[in-house]
């Protein structure tokens, strides 16, 4: 993977913006519909009507004694004093059957007070002042005509049709609470259950497929944490896999050349060498060994603790030197690890092994980052080196080089930095190889510095 890893919002997170989201929707809708319900649940809605509607009927009751002129004076001195009436020349009525609930409860509420023989007409009209109001349901005003034939338009408050029809609003606002809730539900399923499907999509296919892509790394941080986790299992168990066919490949591969010897050997006149085929038995006995020392390494569970890295690569150091080999350690006193000594003192050996084999002098020197995070070995030869394309096959199973850095045949089978590698990569390191300057081989092994070590 490359690039820079964006992070995603944990899952505790999300679920607490979704939970809070829907809160705050849920409370808002509450309030405004408590505010518009408040003292009308149980109600009847005529008599609801009639109290929204009274300014306008007693009005007119109280001027029905007055003659004409005084009837004028009256209406104008109402209109100026409540916003709510206005004096309009000619009224154009809405058909009863296109009403809303609230427009019908006006208008039945006012031709029971106002009509009759000799009553009032009476009419609903369209008013456009309250539409922006979430809870109005239909912006309607009631209109009385006056004996001069002008239509006295009295307009009630926003609140008022959602007084007349609770059940309308009750079912207003359980349409606005499931909206959220559903689109809220739409996005979790997106942000949280989509990575997680294809990352089980993933694991499938690699259960049929070793060559399936990997789990794609998006969604929020466990499950980025999870996906990243997987591909790294994923790579470790298809380089295992391969590792074991190409040991088994190599071996029925190189046990030919030992068993032709023998065969040939017995097949030929006179008495077999017994030396010689001993000693070709002795080769398959060490590449067999070998490939199953190598096959254990990495299935073998590490035993794990606190160790000290200086400490144990001056040992390897020191008894490789009293084999007569030029090897020198170069660090600091102390730096722990959290490791298996024994699987480490392997990778180590076998890598200054490959050193003195090739070369006459090896460098071993240990570092630490500058993060004191991880520590790194290096173990640095003389010999001829390795060119940019054979380090890259360097750790393959029973890769060995040209002639040059050849062990002969009974000595060595190509194993030594493979298993180096896979003892490293189970500690979580990584090991890599370089050119020395002015010739020779680098092997440089990275490792996880225990915690609280500085």
């Amino acid at each position: 993977m490359t690039g820079v890893r964006r992070r995603g919002w944990p899952i505790r997170l999300q679920m607490i913006a979704l939970i809070a989201t829907i809160q705050l929707l849920s409370t808002g809708v509450t309030v405004l519909a408590f505010q518009a319900l408040l003292g009308t649940i149980g109600s009847p809605p005529r008599a609801v009507a009639l109290e929204l509607i009274a300014p306008l009927t007693t009005s007119l009751i109280l001027t029905r004694g007055l003659n004409r002129d005084s009837e004028d004076m009256a209406v104008e001195a109402l209109i100026a004093s409540d916003s709510r009436f206005e004096r309009v020349e000619h009224a154009e009525l809405l058909p009863k059957d296109s009403l809303w609930p609230p427009g019908r409860f006006y208008l039945a509420a006012g031709e029971e007070v106002l009509g009759g023989p000799e009553g009032t007409p009476v009419g609903i009209v369209e008013r456009q002042v309250f539409d922006r109001f979430p809870l109005t349901i239909g912006n309607y005003g009631i209109a009385a005509q006056l004996r001069g034939g002008d239509w006295l338009v009295f307009t009630p408050s926003p609140m008022a049709p959602a007084r007349l029809v609770p059940v309308f609003v009750l079912m207003l606002v359980l349409i606005l609470l499931i909206i959220p809730v559903v689109a809220s539900m739409a996005w979790a399923t997106g942000t949280l259950v989509a990575p997680l499907k294809r990352l089980a999509q993933a694991a499938e296919g690699f259960s049929q497929d070793l060559g399936a892509d990997d789990a794609p790394e998006k969604g929020s941080a466990e499950v980025r944490t999870a996906a990243r986790a997987f591909n790294t299992m994923r790579a470790r168990l298809k380089t295992m896999i391969d590792g074991k066919s190409y040991t088994l490949a190599a071996i029925g591969h190189d046990l030919r050349t030992p068993l032709t010897r023998m065969r040939l050997r017995l097949e030929g006149e006179g008495a077999a060498d017994k030396s010689a085929l001993l000693r070709d038995v002795r080769v398959m006995e060490v590449m067999v060994d070998s490939a199953l020392s190598f096959i254990r390494d990495g299935e073998s569970e590490l035993s794990r603790q606190h160790i000290d890295l200086a400490a144990l690569a001056q040992t390897v150091c020191d008894d490789i030197a009293d084999l007569g080999h030029d090897v020198q350690f170069i660090g600091p006193g102390r730096v722990l690890l959290h490791a298996d000594p024994t699987a480490l003192r392997r990778a180590l050996t076998n890598i200054i092994e490959n050193g003195v084999t090739y070369g006459t002098t090896v460098m071993v020197s240990l570092a630490l980052s500058d993060d004191n995070d991880s520590a790194t070995l290096t173990v640095a030869d003389n010999g001829p080196g390795l060119g940019e394309a054979e380090r890259t096959a360097a750790f393959e199973p029973f890769w060995r080089g040209d002639a040059a850095r050849r062990r002969a045949e009974d000595t060595g089978f190509g194993l030594g930095l493979s298993i180096a590698r896979t003892i490293t990569e189970r500690h979580g390191g990584r090991i890599a190889l370089g050119e020395n300057t002015p010739h020779g081989l680098v092997v440089a092994l990275t490792l996880p510095v225990a915690p609280g070590v500085a």
